[in-house]
């Protein structure tokens, strides 16, 4: 079963299609606390407050995030201090 990913995250994946390398500033919602991180590629977590995660992560993340069991959504989010 596909999680729940939000349309605007979904669009963003559909734009960068070509660019692999393209990080996204994510939202994650557990279901399972005991997710390893280290298991998902590209991804950094930034914090983590309960069962909600912030990272960064590519597209691949992502398909690894939607394949976890241990994951109930994914949403993309603005970052708190953009790179400039």
């Amino acid at each position: 079963m596909k999680k729940k990913i939000k349309v605007h995250l979904r669009r963003a994946l559909e734009a960068a299609k070509d660019k692999p390398e393209t990080r996204f500033d994510l939202l994650i919602r557990l279901n399972d606390q005991s997710l390893d991180a280290a298991l998902i590629p590209d991804l950094r977590v930034d914090s983590k407050i309960g069962p909600i995660w912030s990272a960064v992560g590519t597209a691949a993340s992502i398909k690894a995030l939607e394949q976890s069991p241990g994951v109930e959504s994914i949403e993309g989010s603005q970052p708190l201090f953009p790179e400039t």
